[in-house]
C-alpha cells in the first residue's frame, strides 16, 4: 500500500495492548454516550488521508492510544473529511449526551402557568378590594377622633371659663385681680375656633366599590358640633365684657372730698382737678361694653357723665360766692348720683353670674350631646 502520509509527518507509535482508551473520539468530545458505538459506521468518501485520518463519521469507532497524546488527536481531527453521504448519516449518532436525554426529550408542560397567573391576579384583586373597603372606616375613625379631641378641649375650656365668670361677676373680687391676668376666658375662644375649623373640613368622597356608611355616620355629629362654637364664643365675649366693664367703671367718678367753702387759691387748684376727673369719667363710661346685662346701669352712668360739666360750673360758682348751702346741695347731688350708680353694679353682676352659669351649662350639655353622636 502506498504511503499517503504528509511529508514530515510523525509516524504514529505502534499500539500496545492495554494502552487504548475505552472511549471513542465522539465520546471524548461529549457527542456520543458510552455504549452507543456503531459497529457499521456510515460510509465516507475516501481521500488521500483516509488511511491515516478518519472522517467525522468514523470518529465514533476510532480509539486513541495514550502514547499518541493530544497532538495526534488534534492532527486527526484537523484532517478528518466531511460526510458526503448525508442520507446514511443520522444526527442522533453524534448528538451531545445531555442530562435528560437527547435534545427534544423530556419537554416540560407549561399548561399550569395561565392557571397560576389567574389565581395570583384573583388573590391580589381580593386583597386590594379588602384593603379598599377598610379605607372609609379608617377615614371616619380619624375624623371622629379629631372631632372628639376638639370637643374635649373646648369642654375643658368651658369649665375653666365658669370659674373665671364666677370671679369676674363676684363684687368682692378686687378689680386689681381682674386686671392681673389671673381671670381670663381667652382659651374658650381659641378652643371654639379649633372645633369650628375641624367640622368645617369637607368630608371625603366615597371610594368606588366601597361603602359610604362610615362617612355618612359622621354627619349628624358634625352638624351638631358645628352649632357649638358660636354660643361658646358668645360666652367668652361676655366674660371679657364683664372684666372690661368693671375695670373701666372703676376708673370713673373718683372725686375727692368736696369742700363747701374755699378761697380763690383753693378754687383755682380745685378746678383743674375736677376737670381731669370729669374727663376721665366721661372717657371711661362712654367706652363701657354694650352687653345687654349692663344696659340699664350704663345708661345711668352716662346720665351722670352728661351732668358733670354743668355741675362743675355751678359748684365752683357757689364756692366763689361763698354760698355754702348751694355748694352743699351740689355736693350732695353728685355724691348721690354717683353713689347710686356704683351701688347698683353689684346686683347687675350677680344677675349676670346666674345668666353666664346657665349659658355655660347649656353649651356644655349641647357639646356632650353632639359628641355622643360620634360613632364609636
Amino acid at each position: 500500500m502506498a504511503d499517503n502520509r504528509r511529508p514530515g509527518a510523525r509516524t504514529p507509535s505502534p499500539r500496545e495492548p492495554g494502552d487504548e482508551y475505552q472511549s471513542t473520539m465522539l465520546e471524548l468530545l461529549g457527542m456520543a454516550s458510552v455504549g452507543e458505538r456503531k459497529s457499521d459506521p456510515p460510509p465516507y468518501v475516501s481521500s488521500v488521508t483516509s488511511d491515516i485520518y478518519p472522517t467525522v463519521a468514523d470518529l465514533n469507532s476510532v480509539t486513541v492510544s495514550k502514547v499518541e497524546g493530544n497532538e495526534t488527536l488534534v492532527e486527526r481531527l484537523w484532517h478528518a473529511s466531511e460526510i458526503t453521504d448525508v442520507d446514511n448519516f443520522k444526527s442522533s449518532e453524534w448528538e451531545p449526551d445531555l442530562p435528560g436525554g437527547p435534545l427534544g426529550r423530556g419537554k416540560v408542560s407549561i399548561g399550569w402557568f395561565p392557571v397560576l397567573l389567574l389565581a395570583t391576579l384573583l388573590a391580589g384583586g381580593f386583597i386590594l378590594l379588602s384593603f379598599m373597603r377598610q379605607i372609609p372606616a379608617t377615614q371616619a375613625e380619624s375624623i371622629a377622633s379629631n372631632y372628639r379631641t376638639a370637643g374635649n378641649n373646648l369642654l375643658t375650656s368651658l369649665r375653666q371659663s365658669a370659674s373665671s365668670a364666677n370671679l369676674a361677676t363676684d363684687p368682692a373680687t378686687p378689680v386689681e385681680t381682674l386686671t392681673s391676668g389671673s381671670v381670663s376666658a381667652s382659651t374658650v375662644e381659641a378652643r371654639a375656633d379649633d372645633l369650628s375649623d375641624a367640622v368645617a373640613e369637607p368630608l371625603p368622597d366615597p371610594i368606588p366599590l366601597t361603602s359610604a356608611d362610615p362617612i355618612e355616620a359622621l354627619k349628624p355629629a358634625r352638624n351638631a358640633l358645628a352649632k357649638i362654637p358660636g354660643p361658646a364664643g358668645d360666652i367668652n365675649s361676655r366674660i371679657i365684657d364683664v372684666i372690661t366693664y368693671r375695670t373701666l367703671f372703676d376708673e370713673a367718678f373718683e372725686f375727692p372730698t368736696l369742700p363747701t367753702g374755699a378761697d380763690e387759691i383753693e378754687i383755682a387748684e380745685l378746678r383743674p382737678e375736677l376737670t381731669q376727673i370729669i374727663r376721665t369719667s366721661t372717657n371711661s363710661i362712654k367706652q363701657l361694653p354694650d352687653d345687654p346685662a349692663f344696659a340699664t346701669h350704663k345708661q345711668a352712668a352716662l346720665s351722670v357723665v352728661d351732668r358733670l360739666p354743668s355741675w362743675q360750673e355751678s359748684y365752683l360758682d357757689a364756692l366763689r360766692r361763698q354760698d355754702a348751702e348751694a355748694a352743699q346741695e351740689l355736693r350732695f347731688e353728685i355724691g348721690q348720683r354717683v353713689g347710686n350708680v356704683k351701688a347698683s353694679l353689684p346686683q347687675v353682676l350677680r344677675d349676670l353670674e346666674v345668666q353666664l352659669d346657665q349659658e355655660i351649662g347649656a353649651v356644655e350639655q349641647r357639646l356632650l350631646a353632639a359628641m355622643d353622636l360620634l360613632p364609636t
